[in-house]
């Protein structure tokens, strides 16, 4: 929350629906560079931390890696962890600012799946665009997200896959995803 209040920026939430099909392979999704802003009205919380282009997403690569998939995540700016999660409870991954959430439409099928996104984060999808799986990539170890899933989301925490190993380095972060866990990819 900025200095005032009056803004906030949530989870960095990507939306992309493809099918799973789509998964074979390599694949590479870019984003314009300095779209970080929405529709022209949001706004970076006014804190040191929050620097310009930390939620500006500029690539998703996803790799093929046999019985995996290796997902690397760019924004504009270097990955940090200002709030040291290493410090907090549960580990963090090497940054703090950002969680990822990748929606997949697995089947292909208007009216099959999820239109909402996880609570607390405001969107839907189109009827033909509709998610069997999320991929939640987050600085947060796996077992705080699971906790906060049973809490907060326990009617889609089965929907929701988690890596297996999370990293950040430069202005990317990577997630190893088992192709089981996304469910017609072995």
């Amino acid at each position: 929350v900025g200095a005032g209040g009056t803004t906030m920026i949530k989870q960095l939430a990507l939306s992309l629906s493809f099918c799973v099909p789509a998964l074979t392979g390599n694949v590479t999704f870019n984003g314009p560079k300095g779209d970080d802003f929405g529709p022209g009205t949001y706004k970076y919380p006014t804190k040191v931390e929050y620097k310009q282009g930390s939620f500006d997403l500029t690539k998703i690569e996803i790799k093929d890696k046999g019985s995996d998939l290796e997902i690397t995540i760019g924004v504009t700016a270097a990955i940090e962890d200002p709030w040291e999660s290493a410090k907090w409870p549960t580990p963090g991954n090497g940054f703090s600012l950002q969680t990822f959430q990748i929606y997949i439409d697995i089947d292909g099928k208007a009216g099959s799946g999820e239109t909402a996104t996880l609570p607390g984060q405001n969107g839907t999808f189109a009827d033909d665009s509709r998610w069997e799986k999320m991929i939640f990539v987050s600085p947060q170890a796996n077992k705080e997200i699971t906790s906060r899933l049973d809490q907060k989301a326990k009617a889609l925490k089965d929907k929701v896959v988690l890596p297996t190993k999370v990293s950040a380095k430069g202005k990317e972060v990577t997630a190893i995803v088992k192709k089981s866990d996304l469910g017609g990819l072995d």
